[in-house]
């Protein structure tokens, strides 16, 4: 006895949404937008070992990002589409990462006299397809596109993806 497949439907999927900036090295539980407890107890025990009034300058800059940078999502359906702004950075300095399967890591780095660091996470939904990103600059645009997968539940019943609406665009970190 052969079995039909399921007609469950699924929830529409989440929008992009960019993740606020935390320090280097604490983990952040997605959903709760919070430092986990073990982040929050690393973090504390790793600033009692630096040493005050030391006089070093630090390995990595802290140095905050370009104001004219930016970042704008654009939700289409069929694709999102990232485009930021990182006016005063070279293509060997920028990085793209996933990390968890839902996130999408940005991070850009200027060794250069006044240069700077820019670093966002965005988070997708489970119809984004993080295997697949594409990404290209122009030297002050980063374009990047992330494909969406047919949700199973219109894989399933036939519809098609075309058709379905578009979730809400994210806000954007201007």
């Amino acid at each position: 006895m052969s079995r039909a497949p399921s007609l469950r439907k699924f929830p529409p999927p989440e929008p992009p949404v960019i993740l606020p900036s935390v320090p280097d090295g604490v983990d952040v539980d997605v959903h709760a937008r919070v430092p986990t407890p073990q982040a929050r107890a690393s973090t504390s025990s790793a600033a009692t070992m630096r040493s005050p009034g030391a006089s070093y300058e630090p390995f990595l800059s802290h140095a905050p990002p370009p104001v004219d940078s930016w970042i704008e999502v654009e939700t289409t359906q069929v694709e999102y589409r990232l485009i930021v702004r990182l006016p005063g950075f070279k293509r060997d300095g920028i990085t793209l990462a996933t990390k968890k399967r839902r996130i999408l890591h940005v991070v850009a780095d200027s060794w250069e006299e006044g240069g700077g660091h820019f670093e966002r996470r965005i988070s997708f939904g489970y119809d984004a397809d993080l295997a697949q990103v594409r990404a290209e600059f122009d030297g002050e645009l980063l374009r990047i596109i992330i494909p969406r997968r047919m949700p199973p539940s219109m894989a399933v019943q036939g519809q098609s993806w075309l058709n379905a609406p578009a979730p809400a665009p994210a806000p954007s970190g201007r």
